[in-house]
């Protein structure tokens, strides 16, 4: 009798454990770069109606100069923003609701040096 509610103790604990991660990430995009002088970028990702979150997550260091960084949403609100100069590092890692339509994230940084290592998740639960 023990050693079965012991066993039933770990599966609970298990599906418990299990069930509050994502499932799994479906796509991953964004950016691994080098500040350069007058860096620019701008990358998107496609979320459908079927995906349940999109993760922002990275971090940046900015060691001269400045850089501004935004993610907006598929109606084109900004959802994020950094707008930072030097000597700074920032860490990133926000969850928000899925939005079905093209999500856009956007670096410029002119005069700048250092890094940038910032990406899009989008999560299915």
């Amino acid at each position: 009798m023990k050693k079965g509610m012991f066993i039933l103790t770990i599966l609970v604990l298990i599906v418990g454990i299990e069930s509050c991660a994502p499932k799994y990430e479906i796509e991953k995009i964004g950016f691994d770069t080098d500040l350069t002088e007058e860096g620019r970028g701008v990358t998107l990702i496609h979320i459908s109606q079927w995906d349940d979150a999109i993760k922002l997550q990275g971090e940046v260091f900015v060691e001269e100069g400045s850089l501004e960084l935004e993610l907006l949403n598929p109606d084109g609100e900004l959802v994020y923003t950094v707008n930072t100069t030097a000597p700074q590092e920032i860490n990133v890692d926000e969850i928000y609701p899925a939005e079905a339509g093209f999500w856009k994230l956007r670096f410029s940084s002119p005069n700048a040096q250092g890094y940038l290592r910032m990406h899009m998740t989008k999560f299915k639960y």
